[in-house]
């Protein structure tokens, strides 16, 4: 049995925090919503794409790119801000709710088989990747 040092479990604790609020926030979050904006002009039509979201947290982009016809899988290392999202899209429409998959996963072990997906979306996970080349690796794989 492998247990934490306290950098580990610090780091953890980090992650269980959630996001929405920054993304919302007036000031803030203007840069994200600016960068998120720029990501969707990038990805041009995503109606009927299969789109992993590595790091989904809170869903902000999540749900965005289901409203915008994407099919997505979204994941993240940390169960609580999965069951946060699962509880918010409860107040989305059935069509939005039926275009996203949600489970924990880790970025370094994406558990997909090969070509699942047409675009793999990791915003402001890479920094957090320990198993960087791991990650990179499966993504491309998947």
């Amino acid at each position: 049995m492998s247990t934490l040092t306290d950098k580990q479990a610090a780091r953890l604790e980090f992650l269980k925090e959630p996001m929405d609020d920054y993304y919302r926030h007036p000031l803030i979050g203007i840069p994200s919503r600016l960068r998120v904006k720029k990501i969707f002009q990038e990805l041009g039509n995503l109606k009927g794409k299969k789109l992993l979201d590595v790091g989904c947290e809170a869903g902000y982009i999540t749900i965005q790119l289901a409203i915008k016809g994407a099919l997505v899988t979204g994941i993240d290392l940390i169960k609580e801000p999965i069951e946060s999202l699962q509880n918010t899209l409860k107040s989305q429409p059935k069509k939005i709710q039926q275009r996203i998959k949600l489970q924990v996963a880790a970025a370094a072990k994406l558990p997909f088989r090969a070509k699942t997906f047409d675009i793999i979306l990791a915003t402001e996970v890479i920094e957090h990747i320990t198993k960087l080349n791991d990650f990179i690796a499966g993504a491309y794989r998947v």
